[in-house]
């Protein structure tokens, strides 16, 4: 198994048991930080992410890849 497909199956798991959004938010940033380590525009999205702009950060993540 690759470490991007253990990454996503350990991330939809804490997510299937947090019941707080932010814990859901941090996870989701945690899966990121995971499988894209050392780029650049995914660390300014992470961190706009922490800022509380996800909606749209989302939508242009989506469009990124």
């Amino acid at each position: 198994m690759t470490d991007k497909i253990r990454h996503i199956k350990q991330y939809y798991q804490k997510v299937k048991s947090a019941s707080m959004e932010l814990t859901k938010k941090e996870v989701f940033k945690d899966l990121l930080n995971r499988l894209y380590v050392g780029n650049v525009d995914i660390q300014q999205i992470i961190d706009k992410i922490t800022l509380g702009a996800e909606t749209n950060l989302l939508y242009k993540l989506i469009l990124l890849f």
